[in-house]
């Protein structure tokens, strides 16, 4: 969590990967937009798409 004004997320590779995600961003999310966002952001760790 990120105490920031912009609403922003992105997927930090790792060993484990990280999301970060601002608290802006949540505060204009509804709770299944939320959940889409974290899938998202959880996809692009598990498929590695920092490596393209």
């Amino acid at each position: 969590m990120v105490d920031d004004d912009v609403p922003m997320a992105f997927a930090s590779p790792g060993s484990p990967g990280r999301i970060v995600v601002s608290w802006a961003m949540l505060r204009c999310l509804t709770d299944r937009e939320r959940e889409a966002l974290l899938a998202h952001e959880r996809a692009h760790l598990r498929c590695r798409h920092h490596l393209f």
